[in-house]
């Protein structure tokens, strides 16, 4: 029986959990949930505690929850904390699911920079995590097409999740067998909150002459 153990927030969190529950031989048996669940997306902890009562919920947030657990498989999904190589060690593997296309987008809000540096493609990364941010052998990638003229991060950010939904239903169950690439570190480039100041009117959920305003990052 594969263990499994899944970190993180929201839809995409959620999604991950549905599809790793279904798979044979695969038993998920503990969810660590970020501390601030935002109110514009779904609340993960919500729907653990409903729907799989034999999963152990943590709230915390704390990835080190899952140190000593023994897990074959952690999936990241949407978390918001740098993990410690200490889980990367002791774990069989660990995935995480990355809103950009890497190895371009690394790193923070990786949707408002694409719109910023005004791309035409997008995309969604599942790799494997090492102790350099986004920077672990990539396990399969999604690109999408994107339009800066009209496209806020909204948009674009909404899209992202719909292609992560298909991304992680067709990689889970193939997992075992799928042999992870070493990203390109001549296309890398990684983006940090101290860049922000240079995102514009790219920094909020819309620019600020649109309507229906939301969060501000991705």
């Amino acid at each position: 029986m594969k263990r499994v153990a899944i970190l993180g927030k929201g839809a995409i969190a959620l999604h991950a959990c549905e599809i790793a529950s279904q798979i044979d031989g695969w038993s998920v048996s503990k969810v660590v949930v970020n501390e601030i669940e935002p109110d514009w997306d779904i609340r993960f902890s919500d729907h653990v505690a409903d729907r799989w009562p034999d999963i152990e919920l943590c709230r915390s947030g704390d990835w080190r929850e899952l140190l000593w657990g023994e897990f074959d498989l952690v999936l990241s999904m949407q978390y918001d904390r740098v993990i410690g190589g200490s889980l990367l060690l002791e774990s069989g593997r660990v995935l995480n699911c990355h809103l950009g296309r890497l190895p371009s987008y690394r790193g923070m809000r990786p949707v408002n920079w694409a719109l910023k540096n005004r791309e035409s493609v997008h995309g969604v990364t599942i790799h494997e995590v090492i102790e350099r941010v986004d920077s672990g052998p990539i396990v399969s990638q999604v690109l999408f097409p994107i339009w800066p003229a009209v496209d806020e991060v909204r948009d674009v950010w909404i899209r992202s999740r719909k292609y992560a939904a298909l991304l992680i239903s067709d990689t889970l169950p193939k997992i075992d067998s799928i042999a992870a690439q070493p990203q390109d570190e001549s296309f890398a480039k990684t983006y940090y909150l101290s860049d922000d100041r240079f995102l514009g009117d790219r920094l909020g959920w819309v620019r600020p002459y649109t309507q229906n305003s939301g969060p501000g990052s991705c």
